[in-house]
């Protein structure tokens, strides 16, 4: 073994080397999807531009607004620990559950009263069937273990963050749910507004975009794997290569993250695309929704741990060390979201896009299990 001195070692220039590309890496694919869009028939992808709503006024709708943008924020760091470590069941996801109970049976009636209610009919339906959905969701999730047969969830190192994503977009799908129907619709907001188009066509050519893209990134990055021996990371968080026989576990995963980027791009554009947060005011909202409460929760855990020599959350350290990556995972996917669907006017192409990217990026990082 050839000892070289620390003086002499050239890994933190490959590090820092390699995180630039990782920046690189991520502007690529944007640049890529962009471009495809362009072309004669991925141009089916876009739909009608996406004019941002009016700012709120007065301040009683400002502070709701930050009160409630807050929540969203906050909430995933809240419950961080009781979906990675205590999980279903436990007190914690118990107040999820009963939640999620008491906004369904809100949800059920409203719809009962949209029967009556012939002026916001159709609002008041959509909301509240929306609400019963998630609600229901959010209950069955919260008080039933998932993810643990490890036979068919097999990647067992992103059980816990996949239990945490599905959790997360539930409630997200409830809160913009209740929003909607009090204040949302009134206000003329309509679901081209949260950026969701109905239409096939676009949703099927939204889905060829987000497929060859995804396909073009990781070619490049085999590619320089190839060449150079070298991916695209920031310390723990990689874009790496992986063998081909993970694809069927990846696609085993991909509904939860998919539903989990479809919910969040709709709350990014329904809470971004506004008068008074275009350029980076916008970008930096969007990664808040993201990742913000995984940053506060950091902060959190590891001030209290300098500071007292005992984290906030002494059980959660394995945990902790996860939600690291999940930072820049979370803040490259609402950088995407939010370019792409202010180019494409939907939410279809970077929801996609995002899962693909995440999901194969996630298993790629952790061990596969093959019995």
């Amino acid at each position: 073994m050839k000892n070289i001195q620390p003086s002499n070692q050239m890994w933190l220039l490959k590090e820092i080397f390699e995180c630039v590309a990782l920046v690189g890496f991520v502007f690529l694919i944007i640049g890529l999807a962009s471009l495809l869009i362009e072309l004669p028939f991925f141009k089916l992808a876009k739909s009608d531009e996406l004019k941002p709503l009016p700012s709120v006024t007065g301040t009683g709708s400002k502070i709701g607004t930050f009160a409630l943008l807050l929540c969203l924020i906050l909430v995933p760091g809240i419950f961080f620990s009781a979906m990675m470590d205590d999980g279903a069941g436990s007190q914690m996801m118990n107040v999820l559950m009963y939640a999620g109970c008491a906004f369904a049976l809100a949800g059920v009636l409203g719809v009962v009263y949209s029967l009556f209610d012939k002026e916001n009919r159709k609002a008041l339906l959509v909301g509240s069937i929306i609400a019963v959905i998630a609600g229901t969701g959010l209950f069955f999730v919260a008080r039933t273990p998932m993810y643990e047969s490890g036979k068919f969830w097999s990647a067992i190192g992103i059980n816990n963050i996949a239990y945490w994503t599905i959790t997360c977009a539930l409630i997200s799908l409830l809160a913009m749910s209740v929003v909607y129907v009090v204040s949302k619709a009134k206000n003329g907001v309509t679901f081209k507004n949260y950026g969701v188009t109905f239409n096939p066509v676009k949703i099927l050519v939204s889905i060829l975009v987000a497929l060859i893209t995804y396909a073009a990134a990781y070619g490049v990055l085999f590619l320089m794997d190839l060449l150079f021996k070298a991916d695209f990371r920031i310390w723990t968080f990689a874009f790496k290569t992986f063998d081909f026989n993970i694809f069927p576990v990846i696609l085993r995963y991909l509904p939860t993250f998919l539903l989990y980027y479809v919910v969040s791009t709709a709350a990014i554009t329904i809470n971004t695309n506004t008068e008074k947060l275009q350029g980076i005011k916008g970008y930096l909202l969007a990664i808040a929704l993201n990742a913000g409460g995984a940053i506060l929760w950091l902060c959190l855990q590891y001030g209290k741990l300098f500071a007292t020599g005992v984290a906030n959350h002494p059980g959660s350290a394995l945990s902790g060390i996860v939600l690291v990556a999940m930072v820049p995972t979370l803040s490259i996917a609402a950088i995407i979201s939010r370019n792409l669907y202010k180019k494409t006017g939907n939410i279809w192409t970077p929801a996609v896009l995002n899962a693909l990217l995440m999901t194969t990026m996630t298993i790629a990082n952790t061990m596969v299990a093959f019995k």
